[in-house]
């Protein structure tokens, strides 16, 4: 059985890697955490008011220039929002099976899945819940979507997109609290790599994963091999 979530239709990975636009993108789903820290104050001191005989000369103010805009083509703005979509389908669903008992991460990680593939999930949790198990994160390999081509749509479809990525896969399933002295016991530490095309439908305006194609499996290793 493996650790997060896979099979021949979808899987479930930590950090997406994306080469759409000039600068790569690496987003880190574990847990979903953000950075809360507080803006410091800044203190304004009052004005000191000079009285003068004479009014000040007036000076205008220096013409402003508007920012440019830089407007993405609409094959780029579609692999951009498809591949946040299946990061944040991802982020959520991770989430849910570190945490399987809690329904509200589990219907925002339902959520995120469609037909088919959403029943697979759901399934997914029925049994994390049933064993008593949970994933965690690997303290050596960290778990990696690297996307291998740019999201595109399926022809002639307009709200049907494909997407080729390579997953490693090393989240740990575990049983917890079942290890000695209270510790979480290890069910599968293994580590694999896929390479899956995921298949994204556009459902009012979000993408969400509704199948996939696995091309491939390599056991033991920490990226896939070249296509």
């Amino acid at each position: 059985m493996r650790s997060g979530y896979h099979s021949a239709m979808t899987r479930a990975g930590n950090v997406l890697v994306t080469t759409v636009g000039a600068v790569g993108v690496v987003a880190l789903l574990a847990g979903g955490c953000s950075s809360d820290e507080a803006i410091p104050a800044t203190t304004i001191a009052e004005p000191t008011v000079v009285e003068t005989l004479s009014p000040s000369p007036t000076t205008d103010p220096p013409p402003t220039t508007a920012a440019p805009t830089t407007t993405l083509d609409p094959a780029t703005a579609l692999a951009q929002q498809v591949e946040a979509d299946l990061l944040e389908a991802f982020r959520l669903l991770n989430v849910g099976l570190q945490d399987p008992t809690d329904d509200g991460k589990r219907t925002a990680a339902l959520e995120r899945f469609i037909g088919a593939n959403r029943d697979f999930v759901d399934d997914r949790f029925d049994e994390f819940v049933s064993k008593g198990y949970a994933i965690r994160q690997n303290s050596t390999i960290q778990p990696v979507i690297l996307i291998e081509s740019p999201a595109e749509l399926v022809a002639p479809s307009t709200d049907l997109a494909r997407i080729q990525v390579c997953d490693v896969d090393s989240w740990i399933t575990v049983e917890p609290g079942a290890g000695a002295s209270g510790s979480d016991a290890v069910v599968d530490p293994d580590v694999i790599a896929y390479r899956t095309v995921f298949f994204m439908r556009d459902v009012d305006g979000v993408w969400k994963v509704e199948g996939g194609e696995q091309l491939g499996e390599w056991p033991g290793v920490e990226i896939c091999p070249p296509a």
